[in-house]
């Protein structure tokens, strides 16, 4: 929690207008700006409801009290009638046995003081009246007149009966009759209640008072404290900006909003650090990673622009670790990435930085570089550092690095620059062989650049189909007739024709030989589909890259292409260099044996320039031997290593095909020692489909 929270003290002021979200600073989002209202405020609000509620039970307790009063009044004018009737029944009855009309008027005007009685008659045995007075009853009203007939209709009149006096059993000798008003009753009840209601309604409006000053003491001002607290919690620092607890109410339901908000906070200042960690650092070696370096670089330029020296930026690529992968398994790997970054931290000085880039690039920041020469023996120290052997369990694994040095200010005085500069430099020295270093020098951006603009028209030429193929036929070498033709790739691109030395190195390098090898091969075979259509068996010979060896579905390409072109395997001729096999021998001797089951046939091309291994030949279900034009040149001056790679191909079965004849004495030099097929500018050199066909498949 932070600091404002643990205190406990309210840290706010009275005013609810200001503070409030998006008011005092906090964060704003359209549309969200808060206006404040006495009207609207919460303490209001439920003042009104609490007011409306105690209306509404005090309008029922109130219906219920003049019910009660009613039944009370009306107890009350019996009582009051029985005891006016008890005080006068004695001089009404002497009256009455007197016949004494004086004395009666009397006792009757004495009744009518009270306002509720309307008249008073005595009446003689024989309902002879001896007195009596009636005035004007009361004007019914709206309201009186209905609750009169409801609650005193029936004591309109009162009768007592008058006996002989100084006999209580004595004989009954008239009647005393009092009329009442129960307009007048009905009046005073309404007095009586509506005083009742009044009183509770003026009460419950003061109770509903008092509950608006409270809510807004205890719950409304509390709450905009809160409010205030929370516009000005800023999300990248939530820790600086807790919540303080609102004073009186650490333990209230207030206290725990406040409470809980803070510990979201915490969480989210945590998640906050967790997420920083994870975009800033590398998971694997907990190194920072290139976000993290690029801001720790752009610290460290301004620090050596004002100190006047140099800083250093290292690119390292770790040569040839996918092998390191692919022989000891990636835990092994991890492993060595780990142990890498422990070494570079090793061999570090204070104040410099290391990090990882991804996969098996790191990168290495060195302040207060004086002079070249300190950059240079720090990337020999780098490298003779990595290329200690690294014994992980129970492998003892080697490896090198390749080692690009950017230097600031001379070679970019912004991060971009400098670490695009050691990348550059550090392709250069990979490119060299790797296990060494190289400064950056402008023409190797210039050389990257032009890299880049071919890769992207190599590219563009896939998408727009920019390839040809040309075909250059292959001859039997003692009659001259057509056995066969080599599909040539060319890129046609609108100014001029395009040989494949000039863009296969980078094909193969970017992958982009797999998508275009396939186009190859697919083109082939339906042209050779089209001239057995045509009555023309030509089989054809594609050339398969040492990329497109790994690639997991060739074999499945060149059974595709066949099924689409409905080509006879026999007409299909894989051409693969002796070097590409010799990477993995026994991938390629299983990825051989499916192609061979396929029926297609298989050739190794330039054979005697590579490994020239028997036990090999012995192993892979080779159906060719191509003699490379490198000893095809040397005839017939030097014949030796033409002669043994003929032999060993007769004492295998393989057919033999020379390739680069161009003299009419290698032709028959060939044709003497019994090469079975030749090819070359001597015979044709390689042309489109149109001329092929004109000049070998006429007919």
């Amino acid at each position: 929690m932070g600091g404002a929270a643990a205190s406990g003290t309210e840290a706010h002021d009275d005013s609810p207008s200001d503070g409030m979200p998006g008011i005092d600073g906090g964060p704003r989002v359209a549309g969200s700006r808060f206006h404040w209202s006495f009207w609207s405020s919460l303490s209001f609000k439920e003042g009104v409801r609490g007011a409306i509620a105690a209306l509404l039970i005090g309008f029922a307790f109130s219906a219920v009290e003049i019910g009660w009063a009613a039944s009370r009044e009306r107890e009350k004018v019996l009582t009051i009638v029985d005891d006016i009737a008890a005080q006068v029944e004695g001089s009404a009855a002497i009256a009455a046995w007197n016949l004494d009309s004086q004395l009666a008027n009397q006792v009757i005007m004495d009744n009518l003081k009270l306002h509720a009685v309307s008249g008073v008659e005595i009446l003689l045995k024989d309902n002879e009246r001896l007195a009596g007075v009636r005035r004007k009853p009361a004007q019914d009203g709206w309201l009186t007149g209905p609750l009169s007939r409801l609650v005193f209709g029936d004591l309109s009149t009162i009768r007592r009966p008058l006996r002989q006096p100084n006999s209580p059993n004595g004989e009954i000798i008239g009647e005393l009759r009092l009329d009442l008003d129960p307009v007048v009753l009905a009046r005073d009840l309404l007095i009586l209640a509506g005083t009742g209601l009044l009183s509770g309604v003026l009460r419950n409006l003061l109770l509903g008072l008092a509950l608006v000053a409270v809510l807004h003491r205890y719950v409304t001002r509390p709450l905009f404290s809160l409010g205030r607290s929370i516009a000005r919690i800023d999300p990248d620092r939530p820790l600086e900006t807790a919540m303080p607890l609102p004073s009186g109410h650490e333990r209230d339901e207030l206290g725990y909003i406040a409470a809980r908000t803070n510990e979201l906070l915490a969480r989210l200042a945590s998640s906050q650090e967790a997420q920083r960690r994870m975009a800033t650092r590398d998971l694997l070696t907990g190194l920072p990673n290139r976000v993290l370096l690029t801001e720790e670089l752009g610290r460290s330029l301004p620090k050596a622009e004002r100190a006047g020296y140099n800083v250093a930026v290292f690119h390292l690529d770790l040569d040839r670790f996918k092998t390191v992968n692919e022989s000891y398994g990636l835990d092994v790997g991890d492993r060595v990435l780990r142990e890498v970054g422990d070494r570079l931290t090793s061999v570090l000085r204070a104040g410099d930085s290391v990090a990882r880039l991804g996969a098996d690039e790191f990168a290495v920041v060195a302040e207060d570089i004086a002079q070249p020469e300190m950059a240079a023996r720090l990337a020999e120290r780098i490298l003779e550092t990595l290329a200690v052997p690294y014994a992980i369990d129970g492998h003892s694994v080697s490896l090198t690095a390749s080692v690009g040095v950017a230097l600031y200010p001379g070679d970019g005085r912004d991060p971009e620059p400098l670490l695009r500069g050691a990348d550059v430099a550090m392709c250069t020295a990979k490119a060299a062989g790797g296990g060494r270093y190289r400064f950056f020098a402008r023409e190797m951006m210039d050389r990257a650049v032009a890299r880049l603009h071919n890769e992207t028209a190599l590219r563009r030429a896939i998408e727009e189909s920019q390839f040809v193929l040309y075909y250059q036929p292959k001859l039997e070498t003692l009659t001259r007739k057509l056995s066969g033709v080599e599909a040539l790739l060319r890129w046609q691109k609108a100014d001029r024709l395009v040989m494949p030395g000039d863009f296969i190195p980078l094909a193969e390098e970017t992958g982009l030989i797999v998508p275009i090898g396939a186009w190859v091969l697919r083109t082939a075979c339906a042209q050779a589909a089209r001239w057995l259509a045509m009555g023309h068996s030509v089989p054809v010979s594609v050339n398969v890259s040492a990329r497109q060896l790994q690639e997991a579905g060739l074999v499945d390409l060149v059974a595709d292409c066949l099924a689409q072109s409905n080509l006879p395997p026999e007409l299909l001729n894989i051409e693969i260099t002796e070097t590409s096999m010799m990477r993995d021998l026994d991938h390629s001797e299983a990825l051989l044996e499916r192609l061979r089951c396929l029926g297609v046939g298989i050739s190794v091309d330039d054979f005697g320039t590579g490994y020239s291994s028997l036990a090999y030949l012995r192993r892979l279900p080779v159906t060719a031997l191509k003699l490379d034009r490198s000893f095809v040149n040397d005839i017939p001056a030097e014949t030796a290593i033409a002669t043994a790679v003929l032999n060993l191909s007769r004492s295998f079965g393989l057919k033999t095909v020379a390739e680069g004849v161009e003299t009419e004495e290698q032709w028959h030099w060939l044709g003497q020692q019994g090469c079975d097929e030749v090819q070359g500018f001597l015979f044709a050199r390689p042309m489109p489909v149109d001329l092929l066909e004109r000049d070998f498949l006429k007919g």
